[in-house]
């Protein structure tokens, strides 16, 4: 048929695998809506996608590596409606080691060295693939080629640390002194045990500036848990951030705020943001300005604002905290940078994040940097290898601003957690290496640190919870509920001490 593309979906003996997270991408890597039918016997015929061509991205088990996406993007050519049938294991496994290739040739062109060890997994597997290809069929096929996925996988991941850890290098005592490693620092009762790991892990942090907790009683604002906070860290002279002056969900609304009408709404954004700068600009230079407004219908907006609004609101925002002080660093702060939610609302329609802050570039709206959220392995978020979180954080520093990583945790166990957010279920989302545990989340720490510290143009990282007292992401803190160092305490440490 020409109106749809067949995938065949099945364990190595041919059974139907079951997929739970499974959407189209274009060229662009953006997911989007399509139609995925269920045809039997691990048969899904792809239908209605809104873009052509496209890819294909899936949450699948490579035994040996995780359960992570995978992407088959047909060797780069991707797929369009009436081509041949494919097979996905097969289909991935072509994309993945052409990807490896061609990383491994760029590294041989930028002169450095890559380990024999490591071009033979290289070599090894592209020569499995083809043996696949033209050899083998059936479930001895299948077996191979998980295989061929497993080492592609690795090797992809050991020459993207090669690569950060030579930009490591080169960087200047300045260039490595000038990052931040920073956590969110809401709790003015803090034990004494949380404020010695804390100001002995980081040299930045976030303060709550949520308008809910800020000003309950419209124009009775309290002030006394921030100046507690900072006072604070004014005595360990840290660098700090106020978050968010302007978020438009439960967290950051009054009841107040979500009765007024348009208008009045825009001159209340404009006085809370001017008059909160205004009150701390000899205190906090740099803010969170506006919080997650990209995802206006699904996610990130209580208000029912739409796209226009959500653009001259953010101006606005931003044009406040520049007239209160003129010397502010403006972060514009996004969540869930893959955008999966864009294939699950199709008639929503909804942004991606890189779409929005395109949009603030088009319409003349100024600020400084552009704040990326990175939360992995949990609710909503499905987790990926480490060259695919390397790309992704390209993608967002090629938009031309320096951007702060202001928010990033991953698990440290499989557990779910109630009571934590949307019941804090971690297995849907799969797992990395191998099922989380303290010391699988240590390892993504220490790998994810030396990636996105190494991108010039990368200013800062918050790991957004310390401890796992306080955490909204499952397990996602470095300490436990004792307040006791995670092996992943020790392995940030470690790696920044060594950073600086």
């Amino acid at each position: 048929m020409t109106d749809q593309l067949v995938v065949r979906f099945t364990t190595p003996t041919g059974k139907p695998v079951p997929l739970t997270t499974a959407y189209t991408v274009n060229t662009r890597n953006f997911p989007f809506f399509s139609e995925w039918r269920d045809l039997g016997e691990g048969e899904i015929a792809i239908r209605y996608p809104k873009e052509q061509p496209f890819a294909l991205a899936v949450l699948w088990e490579i035994p040996g590596f995780g359960r992570v996406i995978v992407t088959a993007d047909n060797e780069g050519e991707f797929y369009r409606l009436g081509g041949r049938p494919v097979e996905f294991r097969a289909e991935a496994a072509k994309t993945k080691i052409g990807r490896v290739k061609n990383r491994l040739g760029a590294i041989d062109k930028g002169g450095l060295s890559v380990p024999d060890a490591l071009r033979n997994v290289v070599d090894s597997a592209d020569a499995q693939l083809r043996r696949v290809l033209t050899e083998l069929t059936g479930e001895a096929a299948a077996r191979a080629l998980d295989g061929v996925l497993r080492d592609s996988f690795v090797a992809d991941e050991q020459l993207e640390l090669i690569t950060a850890r030579a930009r490591i290098a080169s960087m200047s005592v300045e260039q490595r002194r000038a990052k931040l490693f920073g956590s969110a620092f809401f709790d003015v009762d803090a034990s004494d045990t949380f404020l010695f790991r804390f100001q002995e892990l980081f040299n930045f942090a976030t303060t709550p500036f949520y308008r809910r907790r800020v000003e309950p009683i419209e124009g009775r604002p309290d002030w006394e848990t921030r100046d507690r906070l900072l006072d604070r860290l004014d005595d360990w002279a840290m660098p700090r951030k106020g978050h968010p002056l302007s978020w438009w969900i439960e967290h950051g609304l009054t009841d107040w705020m979500k009765k007024l009408s348009y208008r009045t709404l825009k001159d209340v954004v404009y006085r809370q943001v001017f008059d909160t700068v205004t009150r701390y600009k000899d205190r906090i230079k740099i803010w969170d300005v506006i919080n997650e407004a990209h995802d206006p219908i699904v996610k990130g907006n209580d208000l029912n604002l739409d796209a226009d609004q959500v653009f001259e609101i953010t101006a606005l925002a931003c044009a406040a905290t520049r007239d209160a002080d003129p010397e502010a660093v403006r972060i514009v702060n996004v969540n869930r940078p893959w955008g999966e939610y864009r294939a699950e609302w199709e008639m929503m329609n909804p942004q991606h994040a890189i779409e929005y802050v395109e949009g603030l570039r088009e319409r003349g709206i100024e600020y400084e940097v552009l704040g990326v959220q990175m939360y992995h392995g949990g609710p909503e978020h499905s987790v990926r290898d480490m060259t695919e979180q390397s790309a992704l954080i390209d993608s967002y520093l090629a938009l031309g601003k320096p951007v702060h990583i202001s928010e990033v945790q991953t698990p440290s166990s499989m557990e779910a957690d109630p009571s934590r957010w949307l019941g804090g279920r971690i297995a849907p989302s799969g797992w990395w290496h191998r099922p989380w545990d303290p010391d699988v989340q240590a390892d993504w720490v220490e790998q994810y640190y030396t990636i996105a510290a190494s991108k010039p143009g990368l200013d800062a990282i918050t790991w957004w919870n310390l401890g796992d007292r306080r955490t909204f992401w499952p397990h996602g803190g470095l300490l436990d509920t004792n307040e006791q160092p995670k092996p992943a305490y020790h392995r940030l440490l470690e790696f920044i001490r060594e950073f600086r």
